[in-house]
């Protein structure tokens, strides 16, 4: 199973450290016809959005698409801003993983959001530079009302890993100058109003998540039924769908509560209202 990594697994901290994964091979790549975008809603104020990827036309990665050098790295716009970067805003790096199926089961438990796509990557030149074909992790869009930004310490990890990778020097670039992160809000209670109350709601808001999990659990059993010659649920997937489903409910009221109450109270908690919003992609 290869694997293509573009978040804070790319750093090593997270991948070898934090979830214990050794893959047997790693090498960097890049995946064209996406770009990197904060779209997993996190906690306001903390770690308000996560990376995914999201598809922005039909491309094909050949033998031929190894990443190369930019001969136009220095090309500056009117305005001082750096033409070349915005091709990254068209394409990803990151690092294709060799793991085993159950490491690969392991990631698909601890990112239970996401949703799998395989993709075709360009490895780079000192990799062979060969077309590859890989599975990689996509989130759905959810309109949470407002735009996310990734933490600083997120956006950290992701700055970290293209270092320690050696990933192209313009993705390193883009991640750098491109990509904002969130700055916290000045007022110190901001933070803490929403750590404190994210467990309250997690008890309000259980019951509903626990009748939608319930809900669809048993849409998907009466459909099996329906279908015996189709595949069984398995348990360990019907439970994970209904982590996902309590997940969504609690999302939704968290950043629903911030949109009304919090961010009038103690400014944005998903973005810098100073830049308008509108700075890291996603």
């Amino acid at each position: 199973m290869i694997y293509f990594a573009y978040g804070s697994n790319v750093n090593t901290k997270t991948m070898n450290g934090v979830r214990g994964i050794s893959p047997s091979a790693s090498y960097p790549a890049v995946l064209r016809g996406y770009e990197l975008v904060f779209n997993v809603p996190g906690l306001p104020y903390v770690e308000p959005g996560f990376a995914s990827v999201r598809r922005i036309g039909t491309t094909t990665a050949t033998s031929d698409d190894a990443v190369a050098d930019d001969g136009d790295a220095d090309i500056i716009n009117d305005d001082g801003s750096d033409s070349s970067l915005s091709k990254y805003s068209r394409e990803v790096h990151g690092v294709a993983y060799v793991v085993t199926d159950e490491e690969w089961r392991y990631i698909l438990r601890t990112e239970t959001s996401y949703e799998t796509e395989v993709v075709t990557l360009a490895g780079y030149p000192d990799a062979g530079g060969t077309s590859i074909t890989a599975i990689t992790l996509t989130y759905p869009d959810v309109d949470v009302g407002t735009k996310l930004w990734p933490s600083k310490r997120y956006l950290g990890l992701l700055r970290e890993g293209a270092e320690e990778w050696n990933l192209d020097e313009g993705w390193r670039r883009y991640l750098n100058e491109v990509v904002k992160p969130f700055e916290p809000a000045t007022n110190p209670a901001a933070p803490l109003v929403a750590a404190v109350s994210v467990p309250t709601l997690a008890l309000v808001t259980a019951p509903i998540g626990i009748a939608v999990a319930a809900r669809n659990a048993g849409a998907k059993l009466a459909k099996s039924r329906q279908n015996p010659g189709g595949a069984e649920i398995d348990l360990a997937d019907a439970a994970t769908a209904a982590v996902v489903d309590g997940f969504n409910v609690l999302t939704g009221v968290t950043w629903g509560l911030h949109n009304a109450l919090w961010a009038p109270l103690f400014g944005s908690g998903a973005n810098n209202e100073s830049d308008g919003g509108d700075g890291a992609r996603g």
